[in-house]
């Protein structure tokens, strides 16, 4: 292409978006004109992105969430304009409204990364995490790595929270566990063993979604995890005969078994260990992955559960940490 006329385009594009006025249609016709060479994704992202921002400013949302993180320690532009940017993914597809909590694990401790990006009130009733055990290691370049000895209380209880099949779960895991062998994400188990876990090593090969009881379906979906689980998880279900586990947006399991009238735990759901019936588990359940973002919520369709992977794998990559 002339390189006159290309530059002329980007200048064009540029006006466009910083035009407040401009007519949203015509920002989406304009792009989708002048971005042949973008996703679908990316362009969506930049016409959101254009609506959100206002001389600088960030998405409302976005901006609360790194005021709290912020009040405990500093973040780099880039990580901010990574926050920003993930926000706004998630409202554009309509993904914000479905979670209940997502931990996106950027800082250089503790305090930082306890915040719930929908709501980063500092509260229990907010889904905050309340730390637990010792040691561990923060950092932006590789989130939260428990190093056997770590965890957190996620202060929020599936069975008062979760509707009863419309839930999903999701875990980003940056790294491989040292022990690689009953690694959990998240553990909630209570009475005759009702549960809402993610076990991604659970042995050597196999990882495990434990949705309602345990161990055989229809309430688990469990097989192989490659013997290195690295990558983005998203497991859901959207009713009693329809549960699902994504690995980097390919589909791992479906299950069609009717969970029948097996309940979800009522304890607290834990994060990086197990917590049985009011008791954390320590010791050897204790997680080592570097967790790199987390979330629970609503049930996802397939698109959505794409969706999503995109939205936090541009998020990742922008933060220099994706896998």
């Amino acid at each position: 292409m002339y390189k006159g006329f290309q530059r002329y385009e980007e200048i064009l594009v540029y006006r466009i978006l910083n035009f407040r006025k401009m007519k949203r249609v015509i920002l989406i016709l304009v792009l989708f004109i002048f971005s042949l060479g973008f996703s679908q994704h990316e362009m969506l992202l930049i016409a959101s992105k254009a609506q959100y921002d206002n001389e600088g400013q960030n998405d409302t949302d976005a901006q609360a969430f790194i005021n709290a993180v912020e009040s405990h320690g500093s973040l780099t532009q880039t990580t901010k304009d990574a926050i920003n940017d993930l926000v706004v993914g998630l409202k554009t597809q309509s993904l914000w409204d479905k979670i209940h909590f997502a931990y996106p694990l950027v800082g250089s401790n503790a305090e930082m990364m306890k915040y719930n990006l929908k709501d980063p009130r500092n509260l229990d009733e907010a889904f905050r995490l309340s730390w637990l055990g010792s040691g561990g290691t923060f950092s932006t370049a590789n989130g939260f790595a428990g190093q056997g000895t770590r965890y957190a209380d996620t202060n929020y209880i599936p069975y008062e929270e979760s509707v009863p099949d419309d839930m999903h779960m999701s875990v980003y895991a940056g790294s491989s566990p040292t022990r690689n062998s009953a690694e959990i994400a998240f553990g909630s188990r209570s009475g005759s063993d009702d549960r809402f876990s993610f076990e991604l090593a659970y042995n050597t090969s196999s990882y495990a979604f434990d949705v309602y009881e345990c161990c055989a379906p229809p309430g688990r979906i469990g097989g192989n995890n490659g013997g290195n689980p690295l990558g983005y998880w998203i497991a859901t279900r959207s009713s009693p005969t329809n549960f699902k586990v994504f690995r980097d947006g390919v589909e791992l399991g479906h299950n069609t078994g009717d969970r029948g009238t097996n309940d979800i735990s009522s304890e607290e759901l834990a994060f990086n260990t197990w917590n049985d019936d009011g008791s954390f588990r320590t010791g050897s359940t204790i997680g080592t992955f570097d967790w790199r973002f987390c979330s629970v919520g609503s049930s996802l369709t397939d698109t959505e559960a794409t969706n999503l992977l995109n939205a936090v794998q541009t998020f990742q990559e922008a933060l220099g940490r994706g896998i």
